[in-house]
């Protein structure tokens, strides 16, 4: 037979090949009855399956899928040995920043509550004023009636009451301080 015959694959032309040579491609699976071909370097190009005699082979088998190559596992490497204490550079210690400020404004809470304390207390010692002279001229008519004399005292949470914002205003201050001596390095 005369290497007549051509075909097209990606785009570039294969041959001359002889007819057998063409099957042979056929079988082997490159090319399919649509790739096309031609007789000759003027013919029409028409698919493989149009050539009689061509596609009658069996079709090739598909190709066996190919496994992965074996990954290789380097062992991990042997930790060298240090006879030396390592000499690393300790860090930097970190300041914080804006400690006066804190302060400041440590003190103005203390201070208010101070404030407050004192207030509360200016005026439960007021109200026990008040509330003695009251039980005391009533006391007297009263008493003079009946024989009793009374005498109201303030009640203890009143005055748990200043005592703990006195507290807590003197424990800002003094957060106020330590936190003003903490700068100072």
């Amino acid at each position: 037979m005369t290497a007549d015959w051509f075909y097209l694959s990606g785009g570039e032309i294969v041959g001359p090949l002889s007819a057998n040579d063409l099957r042979d491609q056929f079988v082997a699976g490159q090319l399919t009855p649509e790739t096309p071909v031609r007789r000759g370097g003027e013919g029409n190009w028409v698919p493989a399956k149009k050539v009689k005699g061509l596609c009658d082979a069996p079709p090739p088998p598909p190709p066996a899928p190919v496994p992965p190559p074996p990954v290789a596992v380097a062992p991990p490497a042997p930790r060298p040995q240090h006879t030396e204490p390592s000499h690393r550079p300790s860090p930097a210690p970190v300041k914080s920043g804006g400690g006066a400020g804190k302060s400041i404004v440590l003190f103005l809470i203390g201070g208010v509550l101070l404030v407050v304390a004192f207030m509360m207390n200016a005026d439960l010692d007021r109200k026990e004023k008040l509330d003695s002279d009251l039980n005391y001229s009533v006391g007297n008519l009263g008493g003079a009636l009946t024989g009793r004399y009374e005498y109201k005292e303030t009640k203890k949470q009143d005055r748990v009451g200043v005592y703990a914002v006195g507290g807590i205003g003197a424990l800002f201050i003094l957060g106020g301080f330590v936190t003003l001596g903490g700068n100072k390095k």
